[in-house]
């Protein structure tokens, strides 16, 4: 194959790719827009400037800019996604390497622009054409299925209509720039002009075609009064005014907010919303906003992750309230502009006064008693709730009440995706459906990882274990719902009636607790509920009920774990720590009473007193020139209730404590758990000038990239990692990981847990901050703790005014 000369080459190469370059940008940027037959559409002149770069600059250097040229206006003129990027980098490459290879062919060396040459042009040009034009149809073809006729019509005519304008202007300007070079300029003169001429031309006629659509739109909603049709009214106008590719519509009214999808054909899909999110959208849109895909998306929790441009505009009428919602450009059409947004705009106000005067909002209405019904069925799986189990069959006389736990169900939430946990728990809710229908049972969802079902006439444990292992065959197998191949785990648990009562609800607490004393692993075949369980839940009531005297007598203590700099050894602060020695029990172990304070509701009361406890005691080391801080651990519901966070604000106002010397020890989980929750009361804390520090670092499922955009000063590495750190070498890996990474972030880093000599010379070595672990110190009281630090820095008064909490 014979291809053209490389006629760049040499001392002018790189100001002519530099040209060429600008060439193929102008014409990707500056489309022309042509109307056949009523259709409307953008056509390039790129081709007309490969054939120049070919012919003229060699096909290497046409590739590269047109490339390049291609890469810039994907992205920032037509907000393309990623993978139409790379599409396009594929497709110019292809189109250039096409025409070079077929003009080098059909011209064979002749003279350049005789005869023989010109025909090389055309026929180069229009095999590039068909070959970029097959590869977008096989693209939507594999995207959206099979196109139909009048869907191909179209884009045909945009192909013919694009080849001849190129090919025209491809010959004529290759003639001219080879014959004299100032005529050249003068062709390239005059073609601007044209361009420019045809963009203000097109301009005012999608002006006129946006106004004539509007008043169709307005047409098209006017005497709607059935909600499915006036929405979809209103959502299908909007796509064929805007070129929106997906429309949707975010409708609050009364204590109701639903976001409602266009599915073509007048379908909707509909997804109740959050008031919170959906009134921060609403009130987010007034004028309009447009969001690109990559950047800060604030309503992700609503939206979802962006691949499209998003342009949104809200309204207000009367007593209904809501959002446009525009998604992604359809064709060659430009990414949304300022012209966008208030024909947007206009759009969404038409919009609410239609749907304010229509009978929508008396059926949204009607709708929040649908919801009140709807209360009974968990949302996902479409089963009843526990409320509405017990709702369904409130008594049994005579049967079992089976618990099965889905395991690893956080696991495959954090590994694959949110939408993939669902998969899962929605097939398996068919499956249990499934066999409900089969035997007559009763089924329902009672937690996000639980499913129960209510079996009469199974009071025999023999014929109920049949019943749950036929039940436990038909949940196993992969998941077929995603392309993932995933093998689901389950526990089982029972209790039986009458022996462990009547009540349904009951009977499902009886179930649920079984499965957690005795099956949450999947060791056990099933769970049955004993006697001895009531007894265990009697126990807890009663350690409770002494926890709650504990902390409203101040029964239980502090105890002050010291942190160590591991460059220095000096102790430069401390862990407040609960103990509590029970009067009659003994010691009781955190883990115990910690438990049964999160199971109760203690939870609360307990952290208020510890941080009060600490508080006081981080005031009196201050007051005595103690250069220390003090860390407190802060339990879920903290990180729930603004309201505590600012009761801890508060008590270091009123105790004189400068906030850095509170350490706010919060874990992984329950920071990533409601992440926006989360900024905002760590806002809080940052303000006030207090340390933040993220516990238990590496076990949760969130990432050190995560941090840098919250105001986090220190992580502590689990010790899960430390403890192992001489024998195993992927604690270790691990470790040296989160300490470069936070490093880079310039976060402190503390190790906890070290429990031997190896572990602390490995953590100095590798340039940890702090640690703190038995082989340091263990944990003491504050009087232990200032004999310490009087023997670091003897200046301290030797009587300090140390005490244990009250």
């Amino acid at each position: 194959m014979v291809l053209p000369p490389q006629a760049g080459q040499g001392t002018n190469a790189i100001p002519l790719a530099a040209l060429l370059f600008v060439g193929f940008l102008v014409a990707e940027w500056w489309p022309l827009g042509l109307e056949v037959r009523g259709q409307s559409f953008h056509s390039t002149l790129s081709g007309l400037v490969v054939v120049l770069g070919v012919l003229f600059v060699g096909p290497l250097s046409t590739l590269i800019a047109r490339v390049l040229a291609g890469i810039l206006t994907v992205r920032y003129r037509w907000a393309g996604s990623s993978e139409k990027v790379r599409f396009n980098i594929v497709a110019h490459a292809v189109e250039v390497w096409v025409l070079a290879s077929v003009y080098g062919w059909v011209s064979n060396g002749a003279e350049l622009l005789d005869g023989q040459t010109i025909v090389g042009i055309i026929l180069g040009m229009g095999a590039a054409e068909v070959v970029s034009t097959a590869a977008v149809l096989l693209v939507i073809r594999l995207s959206v299925g099979r196109l139909r006729a009048d869907q191909l019509r179209p884009a045909m005519v945009a192909v013919v209509a694009t080849l001849a304008i190129s090919t025209a202007a491809a010959t004529v300007a290759s003639r001219l720039v080879d014959a004299e070079t100032v005529t050249a300029v003068a062709f390239a003169g005059v073609l601007g002009l044209l361009i420019v001429t045809n963009r203000s031309r097109h301009a005012l006629s999608q002006k006129h075609r946006s106004v004539a659509s509007l008043y169709s739109f307005m047409e098209g909603i006017q005497g709607q009064t059935s909600v499915q049709h006036l929405l979809a009214n209103v959502l299908e106008e909007a796509a064929e005014v805007t070129g929106a590719k997906q429309t949707g519509i975010v409708l609050i009214t009364g204590d109701v907010a639903v976001r409602l999808d266009s599915l073509g054909s007048g379908l909707l899909s509909s997804e109740e919303l959050p008031m919170s999110e959906a009134k921060r959208l609403v009130a987010g849109a007034v004028d309009g906003l447009t969001i690109d895909p990559g950047g800060r998306n604030p309503h992700h929790g609503i939206i979802g992750p962006l691949s499209e441009q998003l342009l949104l505009a809200s309204f207000a009428h009367e007593s209904v309230e809501g959002a446009l919602v525009l998604q992604g450009r359809r064709g060659t059409m430009p990414k949304f502009d300022t012209d966008d947004v208030a024909l947007a705009c206009a759009l969404a106000r038409h919009a609410g006064v239609a749907v304010a005067t229509s009978r929508l909002v008396d059926q949204l209405r009607s709708r929040s008693v649908e919801l009140e019904r709807s209360a009974l069925r968990d949302p996902a799986t479409q089963l009843f709730n526990f409320d509405g189990l017990v709702d369904a069959v409130s008594r049994l006389d005579a049967g079992t009440v089976m618990v099965a736990e889905l395991l690893d169900l956080e696991m495959i939430d954090a590994a694959f995706g949110h939408t993939v946990s669902v998969e899962v728990a929605q097939s398996t809710a068919d499956r249990l459906r499934r066999f409900g229908e089969e035997h007559g049972f009763t089924v329902g969802r009672i937690s996000p990882d639980r499913f129960a079902a209510v079996m009469p006439g199974m009071e025999h444990r023999l014929d109920a274990r049949e019943a749950i292992n036929s039940l436990r065959q038909s949940l196993r197998g992969p998941i077929t719902r995603t392309h993932l191949q995933l093998e689901a785990r389950f526990s089982f648990a029972a209790a039986s009636a009458p022996r462990h009562g009547t009540d349904v609800g009951e009977l499902l607490r009886r179930a649920t607790n079984a499965l957690v004393e005795h099956g949450a692993d999947g060791s056990a075949e099933i769970a049955w509920f004993t006697s001895d369980l009531d007894s265990a839940a009697t126990e807890r009531l009663e350690l409770a009920s002494d926890l709650r005297r504990a902390i409203d007598d101040d029964g239980l203590s502090i105890a002050y774990q010291p942190k160590v700099n591991l460059a220095t050894g000096r102790i430069e602060g401390v862990e407040a720590l609960a103990r509590w020695a029970h009067p009659t029990r003994g010691y009781v172990s955190p883990a115990q009473f910690i438990d049964v304070a999160e199971r109760t509701g203690l939870i609360r009361p307990l952290t208020l007193w510890v941080v009060d406890s600490a508080i006081r005691q981080a005031a009196e080391w201050d007051q005595a020139g103690c250069d220390i801080s003090v860390a407190v651990n802060l339990s879920t519901v903290v990180m729930q209730e603004e309201s505590l966070a600012r009761h801890i604000i508060d008590r270091c106002r009123e105790y004189e404590v400068p906030g850095h010397r509170l350490t706010l020890e919060i874990t992984e989980s329950q920071m990533m758990g409601d992440l926006e929750r989360s900024s905002g009361i760590l806002a809080l804390f940052d303000a006030a000038g207090m340390r933040v520090s993220i516990d238990d670092f590496g076990t949760g499922y969130s990432s050190l990239a995560q941090l840098k955009g919250l105001p986090v000063d220190e992580v502590k590495i689990d010790r899960g990692f430390v403890t192992h750190l001489a024998r195993d070498a992927d604690d270790r890996a691990i470790t040296e990981a989160i300490l470069r990474m936070a490093k880079s972030l310039r976060l402190h880093v503390v190790a906890e847990g070290i429990e031997d000599q190896t572990a602390l010379d490995l953590l100095t070595a590798m340039g940890c901050d702090s640690g703190q672990g038995f082989h340091l110190h263990r944990p003491m009281s504050a009087e232990a703790v200032g004999v310490l630090l009087r023997r670091q820095d003897p200046s301290i008064p030797t009587v300090l005014p140390l005490r244990h909490a009250r």
